[in-house]
């Protein structure tokens, strides 16, 4: 962590910066509410599962890309001491 290049360093202030805005809130919300609609107004359970598992990708994405930005602050912990 500690290793990060200025240039990665710079992506992950613009990733932090996107994840923290409302926008992207509000665009995560509004396609978790259409998955879940989607599932309830299906009787199909292969594609219930589909959805079930495309929700969950986002679950991962989204956790990946807030691990991203964690790093940053572990890089500034590590500054300050």
């Amino acid at each position: 962590m500690t290793n990060l290049s200025h240039e990665e360093v710079r992506k992950r202030e613009v990733l932090k910066t996107l994840l923290e805005d409302e926008m992207f809130a509000q665009a995560m919300y509004d396609v978790r509410r259409d998955l879940a609609d989607q599932m309830l107004r299906t009787n199909d359970s292969a594609e219930r599962d589909r959805l079930f598992h495309e929700s969950q990708l986002m679950n991962r994405l989204e956790s990946k890309l807030t691990e991203y930005t964690n790093e940053l602050l572990f890089l500034k912990k590590d500054e300050a001491a």
